[in-house]
């Protein structure tokens, strides 16, 4: 963890977000808290199954700076999912819940915001109604991305200003990106 920290923080990265797997977030956690003391967000890849858990964990994350916790259960766990989001200050993001714009009609009562990737929602014009629907429904925005070249990321930060929080580290996770790595080879 320290090795990639210090990558990007060589690179201009000032923001992290942690993927944590249900199995080793504490230690996940600790770690990050004892590297880098800066806010971060935590992406659980509904990883967690255990609302008991998922709370206790959830308040080591606010005393750390936690920002946001994204998708922490399974996408059609909701009874959950609308557990966690009242007994947390942070806010709960759908990621794989919401592929589509139909999808942000069974969130809110479960989720905070939602995390829009043009990779899967449609492209440009079906994000943009999808925030749309989503500020009218009180919900946050994360512009997010897939493994996806700095084409894509471009595309998607034209709707940064939209949004509460941006994630596109796409071209970073890719070796082929035609943009980035020819500006920062690694």
């Amino acid at each position: 963890m320290k090795q990639k920290l210090d990558e990007a923080l060589g690179y201009g990265f000032s923001f992290f977000k942690l993927k944590l797997d249900g199995i080793n977030d504490l230690q996940m956690i600790e770690n990050y808290s004892a590297l880098q003391g800066s806010p971060f967000a935590v992406d659980v890849n509904q990883g967690w199954d255990n609302i008991n858990t998922a709370i206790e964990i959830t308040k080591l994350l606010k005393q750390r700076g936690c920002v946001l916790i994204e998708q922490p259960f399974d996408k059609a766990d909701r009874i959950n999912t609308s557990l966690l989001k009242k007994q947390s200050s942070i806010p709960i993001i759908a990621d794989e819940a919401c592929q589509t714009l139909n999808d942000l009609y069974t969130l809110s009562d479960a989720f905070d915001g939602i995390n829009i990737k043009l990779q899967k929602c449609g492209g440009l014009s079906a994000a943009s109604k999808m925030i749309v629907l989503a500020r009218s429904m009180n919900l946050k925005i994360l512009i997010g991305c897939m493994s996806e070249s700095s084409i894509g990321c471009n595309a998607a930060e034209t709707l940064a200003p939209l949004s509460d929080w941006a994630d596109l580290d796409g071209p970073w996770l890719i070796d082929n990106d035609p943009d980035m790595r020819s500006l920062f080879p690694i």
